[in-house]
């Protein structure tokens, strides 16, 4: 479940200033006139105004013991109401509060997220996904669409819910596209690099993954001993095998290390390796060229 904090869903500021509180909370003539055209009681004009500002403002309704006192107190100032005026119980008053909601969505052009709102979102999230790995990203992009769209946030744990399920359809899609070449021999060789042989206190997955040093013979040498066990799969006709997932995506999310690795099975742990591995050969490329190049100007 992704943080709700390093998130854009929308939320009541702690404490805000009265310049604030006027700008965002503050009524025009026609929202005051509507409250008390469509309300009869104290409770259920303060009741109306402060869901018609929270959704104008955030995107939803909030739960009302979630409203901070702070805004209550200057919506009910601005009403000029009598200071023991409270907000309705939802629990008990049910039909009223969701009767105003259904005034206050039409009153703004917001449809509710369930009549089509997942709809709305799915083939964006699912295009995302291929290039972008992190929930909060994700969430952040939903949340971007179903505004545009006028369409009422659900819950966050909703929109989490959903967006984490069309996450792992996606990735589960480019897990098997990437192992889709995999021979039975291939595959055992990836999940022998991360055993640690007889003798030795590291995997060869370990040892492939620690930097090179200098661009030098020795130094050429020396990581070569390190990475014989990957390049051995690095022939011409393994690397067409290998393949990686497109767009920033591989590079999106920290490289696993081996224990992480051993913990994760099949398709996803295949697709991991690959990516790892096909990175390294693209790596190894560029060094050795880059040593090369050092020897000749050295010779020269």
């Amino acid at each position: 479940m992704a943080s709700i904090e390093r998130t854009a869903y929308p939320r009541f500021s702690q404490q805000l200033s009265d310049q604030e509180l006027d700008a965002r909370f503050g009524p025009t003539v026609e929202e005051a006139e509507l409250v008390l055209r469509q309300n009869h009681s104290d409770e259920e004009r303060l009741t109306f105004l402060i869901m018609l500002k929270s959704l104008h403002q955030l995107g939803c309704f909030p739960l009302l013991d979630e409203v901070p006192e702070q805004v209550v107190a200057f919506l009910r100032t601005a009403l000029n109401l009598p200071a023991s005026t409270s907000l309705i119980d939802g629990r008990i008053r049910s039909h009223t509060l969701s009767r105003q909601r259904n005034h206050i969505r039409a009153q703004l052009g917001v449809r509710r997220y369930g009549d089509g709102g997942e709809t709305v979102i799915t083939p964006v999230i699912r295009s995302a996904a291929l290039t972008m790995s992190d929930p909060a990203d994700l969430i952040n992009l939903a949340i971007e669409t179903l505004t545009k769209a006028n369409v009422e946030l659900p819950a966050f744990s909703a929109l989490d819910r959903v967006v984490g399920h069309l996450r792992q359809e996606v990735h589960a899609t480019l897990y098997q596209s990437i192992t889709a070449d995999l021979t039975r021999k291939l595959s055992t060789a990836l999940d022998a690099l991360l055993e640690v042989p007889p003798g030795e206190n590291v995997s060869p997955f370990a040892r492939f993954k620690e930097s090179p040093g200098p661009a030098t013979l020795r130094g050429r040498r020396g990581h070569a001993r390190k990475a014989g066990p990957v390049l051995a799969l690095l022939h011409s006709e393994t690397r067409a095998r290998l393949r990686v997932w497109p767009g920033p995506y591989a590079s999106s999310s920290p490289e696993p290390c081996t224990t992480s690795l051993r913990e994760v099975i099949g398709e996803k742990r295949f697709s991991k390796t690959t990516r790892i591995v096909r990175r390294f050969w693209m790596y190894w490329a560029r060094w050795w060229n880059a040593t090369i190049g050092f020897v000749m100007r050295s010779a020269s």
